[in-house]
């Protein structure tokens, strides 16, 4: 009786270890999804990373006015920082110019925020760059 209980418990699938991250996918702003939906990482994942796009949306809008794109999620350390790597010359951020820059960390829910360095929020859009 002893055994099988402990064969069922060590067949049981455990996260207790495993990161969680916000995710999210090309949403505009860090609102809804970005700061309520909540992954389990896979357990190799263990980076929460966030990528902000600055650009011009797919749709029309007055003046074709730029605004913040959000996509959070799971992901390895290395891959998180060979994406901030690819894309660090176009973490150049302007008004007048699309950008993208990526933040990777390392703990439960770290990604609820998108860094400050990167945006404050506005009016207009829920996000502006600095």
């Amino acid at each position: 009786m002893i055994l099988e209980v402990l064969s069922l418990v060590a067949s049981l699938p455990f996260h207790l270890d495993s990161l969680e991250c916000y995710i999210c996918t090309n949403e505009e702003g860090n609102w809804n999804d970005c700061i309520r939906t909540i992954q389990t990482c896979e357990p190799l994942q263990d980076t929460c990373q966030s990528i902000v796009q600055y650009r011009t949306p797919p749709f029309w809008t007055v003046l074709a006015e730029r605004r913040a794109f959000v996509t959070k999620g799971c992901t390895t350390t290395s891959a998180c920082q060979m994406t901030s790597s690819v894309i660090s010359e176009r973490c150049s951020r302007s008004k007048t110019r699309d950008w993208i820059c990526s933040y990777c960390c390392n703990s439960d829910r770290c990604n609820y925020y998108v860094p400050k360095a990167l945006i404050f929020v506005s009016q207009s859009s829920g996000l502006e760059v600095i």
